[in-house]
């Protein structure tokens, strides 16, 4: 969270008369990776189960801390629940079909289009990919003629090497190709620039680039910007895609002893009450966070302040973080075998048969709906028990009684 969250759930719970105790991991006290991070929480859970009660963390980790929190479906009302957003909840909050955690805060990457360079061109902001790439191109091309070495680039791509969003960005990428907009996540077997944070950045800030590809960032420097913030292209129009960051905020499960009964009470109080949609509206009107709470981009007052024709359009899709419990691995093997393909020699056929084979268990099956190995082993195997079988036949017959020798008793 951030630190001005921070100071309005203070205020909150102190409003609420509960004592309200917090230890926050920040950029400022905590200097391990990301994924170290996830290994000190988990320790956490593991050896202090009752020390916290409340835990508002990334929501990567939704697979690796499932055991660790109540199921809310038990805990919630089902109007409360009802209120977030059902794919955010499916794809961030739900774990072995349990209800872990609600969406605390949530972040997007969106398409950055600079106005004064399209305006310039008399071009629109793109809406499928074909169009980004010829108004990139035909852009590029123009400004070259007038400066050569003009420091301008198309569309950066955010296929970096940290492990997660080289991830976030492919899963994005193939999301883009669906046919249509309710279809789910496609195969990813079926037949993508490479930039971090700083980088996109400082291009906004410079206006040196066309496009931009970058998570929503705050009011006050998005007022400084020359660009215009949109969802971004798919394959079609009306189709888009948006890897969903962010943090979720779960409750510890409780030793079953009646003496924790009380901090139970008062966390599922605070909880139901930083989850209400009057403080989720507060959160968003001040301009704190961005919640899962869909129906709050529809409200007037809150579209005076927010962008809320952008929010509607967004198109999430969640990290694969139940693909496996370990999702640092799988997300570790993603970069390697999506790297392969994207600036190595590995073809995509290969390069996605690899990534789905690490969480994909394999079977043995008479179907020839995917290969007919199953089914040739199967009839193999059937022909060779049935003649093990019918030799048996050969001790009882008289004439071959030469040819076996017994052991005596």
């Amino acid at each position: 969270m951030y630190k001005i969250e921070i100071i309005i759930l203070i205020l909150h719970t102190i409003c609420l008369k509960i004592d309200l105790k917090l230890n926050l991991f920040t950029e400022d006290n905590y200097t391990g990776s990301f994924f170290s991070y996830g290994d000190v929480i988990e320790s956490v859970l593991k050896k202090s189960k009752t020390k916290y009660d409340i835990y508002i963390y990334d929501n990567t980790y939704g697979s690796r801390y499932g055991n660790y929190f109540l199921d809310l479906k038990e805990y919630l009302s089902e109007d409360l629940i009802k209120l977030y957003d059902k794919k955010i909840i499916s794809d961030t909050c739900i774990y072995k079909n349990k209800l872990i955690a609600l969406p605390s805060r949530l972040e997007y990457n969106i398409l950055y289009s600079n106005r004064s360079i399209l305006k310039k061109y008399n071009k629109t902001i793109p809406e499928t990919w074909d169009e980004l790439i010829e108004t990139s191109k035909y852009i590029l091309e123009e400004e070259k003629k007038l400066n050569k070495d003009i420091d301008l680039i198309g569309y950066n791509g955010f296929f970096n090497d940290k492990d997660d969003e080289m991830l976030s960005s492919t899963y994005e990428f193939i999301y883009f190709f669906r046919d249509t907009y309710e279809s789910s996540f496609p195969d990813i077997t079926k037949p993508i620039f490479k930039s971090d944070d700083d980088f996109a950045i400082s291009r906004l800030l410079l206006g040196k680039a066309i496009f931009i590809k970058f998570v929503i960032i705050p009011d006050q420097i998005y007022e400084m910007l020359d660009y215009n913030m949109t969802v971004l292209p798919g394959v079609k129009k009306g189709i888009s895609s948006s890897i969903i960051f962010g943090n979720n905020i779960s409750i510890a499960k409780y030793p079953n002893d009646k003496a924790y009964d009380k901090r139970k009470e008062a966390a599922l109080f605070v909880f139901k009450y930083l989850a209400s949609r009057e403080i989720q509206k507060e959160f968003l009107t001040k301009r704190i966070l961005i919640p899962g709470i869909m129906d709050l981009y529809y409200d007037e007052d809150v579209c005076k302040i927010a962008h809320c024709q952008l929010f509607r359009s967004i198109q999430p899709i969640g990290k694969p973080i139940f693909e496996r419990d370990d999702y640092n691995y799988y997300a570790e093997k993603f970069k390697i075998y999506f790297s392969e393909f994207l600036y190595g020699n590995v073809s995509a056929k290969d390069a996605l048969k690899n990534i789905k084979d690490i969480s994909y268990i394999y079977e043995i099956s008479t179907s020839t709906k995917y290969t007919s190995a199953g089914l040739i082993n199967f009839l193999i195997f059937s022909v060779i028990i049935t003649l093990m079988f019918l030799s048996l036949i050969f001790i009882f017959l008289n004439n071959f009684n030469p040819f076996f020798e017994f052991l005596s008793q």
